[in-house]
């Protein structure tokens, strides 16, 4: 009896240490790569360097900007980089830069149009590496889930991305637009 247990010990060590040495993935493959785009809910902005005010609910943080001020923002983002189906690089409405088109997941497309439904004239806050690029205001829900990014170097924003949801192909991320889009981003 006691040797069936060492056996079965034995034969439990050796399944473990198979485990480990065969496993398919690596502690380094299971590490999240770091967030390189979110868009978080604005609270309010404050003065560089004034620090975050003593009562702040531990539902929000401070973000530094591009601007010189600092913006309290919802922590918990209303979408990431790892929200999107596509993306696409494309020449600015203006012809002067580069903007960042994009469409959501469904999930994302929802929570989007429900935040931006619930806070109409508020500011939501584009971070890029944690800093905040752009901070428009809401003038109307955004349902579709399909908007425009700019401000800040997005061509290196759209090469941190990751390579499922860049496009390969313009023409495929304008077949998906309707036609009065598609002199907004670039399509022929």
């Amino acid at each position: 009896m006691c040797s069936n247990i060492v056996s079965g010990s034995l034969f439990l060590s050796v399944l473990f240490l198979f485990g480990i040495f065969f496993s398919s993935s690596s502690p380094a493959d299971d590490r999240q790569a770091p967030v390189v785009l979110s868009v978080h809910l604005v609270h309010s902005t404050i003065k560089k360097g004034s620090g975050a005010p003593d009562d702040l609910p531990v539902i929000y943080m401070v973000l530094p900007s591009v601007y010189g001020e600092d913006f309290i923002v919802k922590k918990t983002p209303i979408f990431t980089e790892k929200d999107f189906i596509r993306v696409s690089l494309i020449m600015s409405s203006q012809g002067q830069g580069e903007e960042l088109g994009f469409f959501l997941s469904e999930t994302a497309k929802k929570r989007f149009g429900d935040v931006t439904r619930a806070n109409l004239g508020k500011q939501i806050a584009i971070v890029m590496q944690g800093k905040v690029i752009s901070a428009p205001l809401v003038r109307e829900p955004i349902l579709d889930g399909r908007g425009v990014i700019s401000g800040g170097n997005m061509r290196e924003l759209y090469e941190g991305l990751p390579k499922s949801v860049r496009e390969k192909q313009p023409s495929t991320f304008c077949s998906l637009l309707p036609k009065f889009f598609h002199v907004a981003f670039g399509c022929p």
